[in-house]
């Protein structure tokens, strides 16, 4: 009875940061990002990171994205996060904080659950035993 509560609160407990964090979030993205108005607290902590990342993209704040530079950068995204998702998964067990101790995959298992992984079909053909 005694663990049935403590669940329950946690549920609740958590129920109430997301949608706290919803409310806010939603704002800002109105505001911000439909209207383009300026939020105070928020402006002066995003937008120095944006910038940057604009910045590093070869992007501006206002400029349009042509579908030649737009299917470039997914490429380039798919490739990034392929790369790091099989080195990750080379060397997961030699990872700290494992604690199912779970093993390295061998090359051609990385391989095909990264490639599965970017390519958004999610398929897997392992047991995850």
């Amino acid at each position: 009875m005694n663990q049935y509560i403590t669940t329950t609160l946690s549920d609740i407990l958590y129920l109430l940061i997301v949608l706290g964090l919803g409310y806010f979030i939603g704002k800002y993205i109105y505001k911000y990002i439909y209207l383009g108005q300026k939020i105070k607290f928020i402006s002066k902590v995003i937008d120095p990171i944006q910038n940057g990342i604009l910045k590093l993209a070869g992007a501006g704040k206002n400029n349009e994205m042509r579908p030649k530079t737009y299917f470039i950068n997914i490429l380039v995204f798919s490739l990034i996060g392929f790369f790091m998702l099989f080195i990750l998964l080379l060397v997961q067990g030699d990872l700290f904080l494992n604690p199912n101790k779970v093993k390295n995959m061998n090359a051609e298992q990385a391989f095909n659950t990264a490639i599965s992984f970017v390519t958004n079909t999610n398929w897997q053909s392992y047991k995850g035993e």
